[in-house]
C-alpha cells in the first residue's frame, strides 16, 4: 500500500532506509561459520523488527556471499524465530520490506544476484542497487542482462545509488529527486524516452538525519519549490550494525524517532523505492526533478 499525502500542505520529503552487505571476505569472514552467521542474522531481524516498529520503509540490498550463506544455514531450528521462514523471505513477506540486488560483480553479477534471492523464495525487485555511473558502465542495464555464473536473465528498471568506485573524493552523486538519465555522458539530463529511472539518494551518509531536515527546512521556507518530488536516503552497513553492537543499534534507534516525528507531520514520507517510483508516477505525473544539496 502507497503512503498518500496530500500537496496542498506540504510538499513531503520520500525516505527510503537501505541496507547494504557485502562480498567482501576481509569483513564478513565469520559468515563461513554458522555461529558467525547467525549473529548476523539476529542483528539483521533487530534492526528491521525497529524500523517495522516505526512504520519505516527498508530496501535491503544484499550481495551473493550472504545469500549464499542464508542457503547453507538458514534451516531447521534457525527458522523458529522467522515463522518458519528463510530472513530473506521474512523480510519480505512478514515484514513487508523490498528485496533488490547489489552487486560489486567481481564475480557475480547482479543477474546472479536477483537469481540467488529467487532462490531463496523471492522475487527480486528491478532496483539496481548501487552502480557506477563514473566510469559511466549502467548503460548496460538498458538490456536484460544475463548472468555470469547461472544462466538467468534479469531486467532493471530502476537504478539507485550513483557511485564512483571506492567512493572517492566525495564523488558520488548526492542529488535528490527522480529522472531518466539520458545516456553514459548525460546522466544527469533527464529524456522522457530512456527505459530506466534514477532516484536520488540525498545526502545517503548522513546517519543523523541531518540532511533530510535541512531539506524539509528549505521545502517549508519556500526556499525549494513544491509540488515536485524530492527524496533522500539513509544508508546502513549491516556488518557495522552487529560489531556497534547495542551503542550502535540505539544511535540507529534514535535516528529513526527523530525522523518518524517528521513523518507524523508529514514532512517525510517513508517509502521503499519501488513504492517511491509509483507515488511519481501517480502523484508527480512522471515530472523530473533534480535537486543538488551537497553535503550537509
Amino acid at each position: 500500500m502507497l503512503f498518500k499525502q496530500e500537496l496542498t500542505r506540504i510538499t513531503p520529503v520520500y525516505v527510503s532506509l537501505v541496507s547494504h552487505n557485502e562480498e567482501n571476505e576481509k569483513r564478513f569472514g565469520s559468515l563461513d561459520e554458522r555461529k558467525g552467521y547467525l549473529e548476523f542474522r539476529a542483528s539483521l531481524s533487530r534492526f528491521a523488527h525497529m524500523l517495522k516498529r516505526y512504520n519505516a520503509s527498508y530496501n535491503w540490498q544484499s550481495d551473493w556471499r550472504f545469500l549464499r550463506t542464508v542457503e547453507k544455514f538458514d534451516k531447521g531450528d534457525v527458522l523458529n524465530s522467522t515463522a518458519g521462514k528463510n530472513i530473506v523471505r521474512y523480510l519480505k513477506e512478514d515484514l513487508g520490506f523490498e528485496v533488490d540486488p547489489h552487486a560489486h560483480e567481481t564475480r557475480y553479477n547482479y543477474a546472479d544476484v536477483a537469481y540467488l534471492i529467487e532462490r531463496l523464495g523471492v522475487k527480486p525487485s528491478k532496483v539496481v542497487g548501487g552502480f557506477s555511473y563514473d566510469p559511466p558502465i549502467w548503460e548496460k542495464f538498458r538490456n536484460p542482462l544475463q548472468g555470469r555464473v547461472y544462466d538467468y536473465a534479469w531486467r532493471a528498471e530502476i537504478l539507485w545509488g550513483a557511485a564512483v568506485p571506492g567512493h572517492r573524493a566525495g564523488r558520488d552523486d548526492f542529488s535528490s529527486g527522480i529522472w531518466k538519465p539520458r545516456d553514459k555522458y548525460h546522466f544527469t539530463e533527464h529524456d522522457e524516452n530512456s527505459n530506466l529511472i534514477y532516484i536520488g539518494t540525498g545526502y545517503l551518509f548522513d546517519t543523523t538525519g541531518g540532511w533530510i531536515k535541512n531539506l524539509v527546512s528549505k521545502i517549508k521556507s519556500g526556499e525549494l519549490p513544491q509540488d515536485r518530488i524530492y527524496t533522500a536516503t539513509v544508508i546502513m552497513i549491516e556488518d557495522r550494525l552487529k560489531e556497534g553492537g547495542d551503542a550502535l543499534f540505539n544511535r540507529w534507534e534514535n535516528t529513526i524517532r527523530e525522523l518518524n516525528e517528521y513523518a507524523k507531520r508529514g514532512e517525510i514520507v517513508w517509502a521503499g523505492l519501488s513504492q517511491v517510483v509509483d507515488i511519481w508516477r501517480e502523484k508527480y505525473n512522471s515530472e523530473p526533478n533534480r535537486y543538488v544539496g551537497g553535503r550537509p
